[in-house]
């Protein structure tokens, strides 16, 4: 019986692989094997095409890449969809180029712990949102230091928003119009004064 087998080409001594060339269900799939700061710092030297098929990166507790480091870098990954920068020092300034660079974000969180962030979401920072994320569906804030006057803003500005996490945000008073307007808009609220029970970060905060 004659015998088959399968054989893979051998490149060239010197010859480079296309990396363009591979499916973007592969490009997925290996992009989601790497950690954050692979992704960040190293992928997209690899293939700058790997930076359009990203949809999804968690950086949160990433203490390794600075500030302007991760702004240069997530301005090169403009199909993000979705961005965790929990207990990250995110300034309203570096909010901004990020809200202006995803055009298509749908979920942000950009929890604090009160012991361990460096930084804590302001006003000013909540205003960076409202004014350059208008399609977030899902936000979470949990433990932040935003007000009446930054939420509202929010609201005002972001018409898609269903999901908001608010917990352990105690500047923030949803009673009177403003709870109206949560009550009205969202569709799955947690207040400040809610159970943090199920909230994952606590686990490494």
């Amino acid at each position: 019986m004659a015998s088959s087998s399968l054989t893979t080409p051998v490149m060239k001594e010197g010859e480079c692989r296309n990396w363009a060339e591979l499916p973007s269900e592969l490009m997925s799939d290996i992009l989601r094997r790497l950690d954050s700061t692979d992704i960040l710092e190293n992928a997209q030297k690899v293939c700058t095409s790997w930076s359009s098929s990203l949809r999804s990166l968690r950086i949160s507790n990433c203490y390794p890449i600075t500030t302007d480091g991760l702004t240069k870098a997530i301005v090169n990954l403009p199909s993000l969809e979705e961005l965790d920068v929990s207990y990250y020092e995110l300034s309203g300034k570096c909010l901004k180029v990020v809200g202006q660079s995803l055009p298509n974000l749908k979920t942000l969180k950009l929890n604090c712990h009160e012991l361990s962030c460096p930084r804590h979401v302001s006003d000013d920072d909540a205003l960076a949102i409202a004014e350059t994320m208008p399609g977030l569906r899902f936000l979470q804030l949990h433990g932040n230091l935003l007000s009446d006057i930054g939420l509202n803003a929010i609201l005002d500005n972001c018409p898609n928003l269903e999901h908001l996490d608010l917990r352990r945000c105690l500047n923030v008073n949803i009673v009177g119009d403003l709870e109206k307007r949560c009550l009205e808009r969202i569709k799955v609220l947690r207040r400040p004064r809610d159970s943090t029970d199920d909230f994952p970060y606590y686990a490494y905060a």
